[in-house]
Formats: structure tokens, sequence, C-alpha cells
């Protein structure tokens, strides 16, 4: 495994480029496959503990990610591409909810699962943060889950992504 020794921002490709100690670049955030929503919009009305979002800000998946958005089963992302993923979200609401970043998780309209759990929502004016990095094989299914939909926020700082860096 290389070691980052320098991150560069790249005025040109507007991405971040990693280089290991011996100079040679290990990751182009321009060049791997990532999808990007934000702005929440409820969940959906079957999966009711699926996030959805109303803004897809990248969806540069290629054949490594596929983006499924439904107002009945909330929005998911299929990894097609064995590999390592950043996943990171941020979230808000009015009242605590507990959330996860859910692989193949099977059950979505009762409680949480989660590769990462966290409780969020003090107050409505706080985004909470979660991330996780991980290997996931292909096939496998990622979704945002909450406990409580019903105090969830729509504000544009709700966001999830994730980026495959290997």
């Amino acid at each position: 495994m290389n070691l980052v020794d320098k991150i560069l921002f790249d005025p040109i490709t507007k991405g971040l480029k990693m280089f290991s100690r011996g100079g040679s670049q290990v990751f182009d955030s321009k060049q791997n496959s990532e999808i990007f929503l934000q702005v929440g919009n409820g969940t959906g009305s079957t999966n009711t503990k699926v996030r959805r979002y109303t803004d897809i800000v990248v969806n540069s998946g290629g054949a490594d990610l596929t983006l499924a958005q439904s107002s009945t089963l909330g929005d998911s992302i299929t990894v097609n591409t064995t590999g390592v993923y950043a996943i990171s979200v941020a979230d808000t609401a009015t009242t605590p909810n507990d959330a996860t970043i859910a692989i193949n998780q099977t059950v979505v309209t009762s409680g949480v699962s989660a590769l990462i759990a966290m409780r969020f929502g003090v107050n409505s004016s706080q985004i909470s943060c979660a991330t996780a990095i991980a290997k996931i094989v292909a096939g496998s299914v990622v979704r945002w889950t909450v406990d409580n939909n019903a105090t969830l926020s729509t504000a544009g700082g709700v966001s999830f992504r994730i980026t495959r860096i290997s």
C-alpha cells in the first residue's frame, strides 16, 4: 500500500490528486467513479427508511456504480465492480434520529443495520456527518437508511457521496 505524501488540487480538471512518497500518482478524483447526491427529499413510500435526494450533483459511476432513484424504494447505488469505496453522508433532522450507511440491508421498513451508524438531529440547525471506507463486492447495494423518517430535513447541506478509490 502506498502512503500518501502530497495531495494537490489540479486547477485544470478541478480534481484532487494524491502522490506517494516515491512521486507516483495513487489517486485522481476526476478519474475515479463517483455519485454525489444532495438536498434531502424524504424517504421512499414503501422503503420508508431509505433516504431520497433531489439533486444529482455528480453521476460519473461509469461501469463501477449505478444509481437508482425511486419514489417508492428510495435512492440506492449498486456497486458493479469490487473495490475500495469511500462513502460520506451528511444529514439533519428536527429530532434525534438513528441512521446508517447500509450495504445489502434486506429489511428497509423497520430499524437500521449498518456498515457505520450515527445518531443525528439534536436540532435542525446541526448537520451530522458519517464516513466509511470499505471494500465492497460487486452486486452490493448501498443505501442511506434512517430510523425516524418523519423529522428529516430537506436542507441543501444533506448529501450522500460514494467514490471508488481503488
